[in-house]
């Protein structure tokens, strides 16, 4: 699912729980997320249209994609080998 940009949008609570899902830990969730809103700001203000943000309803992974690659891809915890 397409979170922003040219796609369905996602109602912010259910953003949230994704997220969350994804990210459990509330310190790493506020870095990744301040990391990511850089990225996008920095993409949007180099052309509106060139950036997007995928976050689906497995809460796998985080996407944000830029131009015609992909920019960054946030695995899981568990997938790239944190535990809890």
């Amino acid at each position: 699912m397409i979170l922003f940009k040219g796609g369905p949008k996602l109602h912010p609570g259910e953003a949230r729980q994704r997220i969350e899902l994804l990210v459990p830990d509330e310190a790493r969730r506020r870095r990744l997320l301040s990391l990511l809103a850089d990225a996008i700001e920095t993409a949007h203000t180099a052309n509106v249209a060139s950036w997007g943000l995928m976050l689906p309803a497995s809460g796998r992974f985080i996407r944000l994609n830029v131009g015609r690659v992909m920019a960054q891809d946030q695995k899981t915890m568990a997938e790239i080998g944190h535990t809890r």
